[in-house]
């Protein structure tokens, strides 16, 4: 349950920063396409939400304690070109530096690393996968 709490709290965090929302089109509390543009789901969502950005399921981290609870969240970020896709991959950089997390299960977010992917033959957008540590409270 920690994690898909921790999932949710970061979930409703994303689409609480503003500079996101202005770069996805996102409309706040939208749970279908096409005004939810920060969504769920990234294996049965089709079409992607363009631009947009798709919380996954991460990794546990094997490099920490067990006291320690750390996991690695991807998020699937698409773009038209990869000029927005760069944006919306800074906006989370920054999101993860300047969200502070009192009242959660998380104790705090770290940025790890971004990287462009193609997800089809043939995609006729800008696909990046952005990991984000979520360091949650034990």
């Amino acid at each position: 349950m920690a994690k898909s709490q921790a999932l949710r709290e970061l979930y409703a965090a994303l689409e609480a920063y503003q500079p996101l929302v202005a770069l996805t089109g996102h409309t706040p509390g939208a749970t279908k396409l096409p005004e939810a543009r920060i969504v769920g789901d990234a294996v049965r969502l089709r079409p992607h939400p363009v631009p947009g950005l798709v919380l996954g399921l991460g990794g546990k981290n094997q490099g920490r304690t067990q006291a320690e609870k750390v996991w690695d969240v991807s998020l699937m970020v698409y773009a038209a070109d990869v000029f927005a896709a760069a944006d919306i991959g800074e906006t989370l950089e920054t999101f993860a530096l300047d969200s502070r997390w009192t009242t959660s299960s998380i104790r705090k977010v770290d940025w790890l690393s971004s990287q462009q992917v193609e997800l089809e033959p043939d995609q006729q957008y800008i696909s990046c996968q952005v990991l984000l540590r979520l360091y949650l409270v034990s």
